[in-house]
């Protein structure tokens, strides 16, 4: 029998391990419940769903959930957290009929297809009419330091899985209303300190835990991504683990700069009626 995957158990995953110690993908999941209500009976696709991580916080908010996304490893991985309702799909042409969904939530996916436009259509097509969108992306623009330093220090593109760096808010927003969604809110997050501390990290790992180069990836090639590397890398994820209650502390100086707009964004639309 299949032992469960338990929050914080003796049996918890390896994905929700690496979440305990992670600070960007906190803040993503605080911010999702401040813009999501409760979704009792809706049904709801996650579109990119990785790893599954952020897919097992969503199914807690209720609802009937499909997680689907690019990467058959991360399928694998992701069913291996949720269990069911796991699907496979092109950017382009979704397996779901006109008006499927109740809510579409597309986190970190826009930045990885090369055809953005092409996959927003699908998102509305999907989508029922008055349909809930929300979308999370890098953010462009502004003073984004730690953007050039990534390209100054060898994390390109590439190393992401991006095919683009990201969107400027005010750009993403005019699209998404050109295209028949309604704004009703948004958001950024991960300023400075926690992008920073993300970069370090970044950097540590493709220096020190090798790159997978041969190997074409949806979430490119800094992240970990199945139980075996998991526990390949346990011995160095111990070290980190002793450190990043420093690294949360020095994160908190991101309070400071409230002021500035973060890394990352979050946005809530509406499909309107033509």
């Amino acid at each position: 029998m299949k032992k469960e995957s338990v929050e914080g158990g003796p049996y918890e995953s390896w994905q929700l391990r690496i979440y305990r110690h992670s600070l960007k993908k906190k803040q993503k999941v605080k911010l999702l419940h401040s813009f999501i209500p409760p979704l009792d009976n809706k049904l709801c696709l996650d579109l990119g769903c990785a790893k599954g991580t952020i897919s097992y916080f969503l199914r807690q908010m209720g609802g009937r959930w499909v997680s689907a996304d690019l990467d058959y490893a991360n399928l694998m991985a992701t069913r291996d957290l949720v269990r069911d309702n796991v699907v496979q799909l092109q950017p382009y042409r979704f397996p779901f009929q006109d008006g499927s969904f109740d809510v579409v939530v597309a986190l970190d996916i826009l930045e990885h297809v090369e055809d953005d436009e092409a996959c927003l259509r699908e998102i509305k097509r999907t989508l029922k009419e008055n349909g809930e969108f929300y979308l999370s992306t890098p953010s462009v623009g502004g003073i984004h330091i730690v953007n050039l330093l990534k390209r100054k220090s060898g994390l390109t593109l590439e190393e992401y899985g991006h095919v683009r760096e990201g969107y400027e808010l005010e750009e993403l927003i005019k699209r998404l209303e050109k295209d028949g969604f309604q704004v009703v809110s948004s958001s950024t997050y991960s300023r400075f300190f926690t992008e920073f501390i993300e970069y370090a990290l970044n950097l540590v790992y493709n220096i020190t835990f090798g790159k997978r180069k041969k190997e074409k990836l949806r979430n490119g090639h800094l992240t970990i991504s199945s139980a075996e590397e998991f526990k390949h890398h346990q011995k160095k994820l111990r070290i980190y683990k002793m450190v990043y209650p420093i690294l949360w502390l020095l994160s908190q100086g991101d309070r400071m700069l409230f002021f500035l707009q973060g890394y990352a964004l979050l946005i809530h639309a509406q499909k309107v009626s033509p």
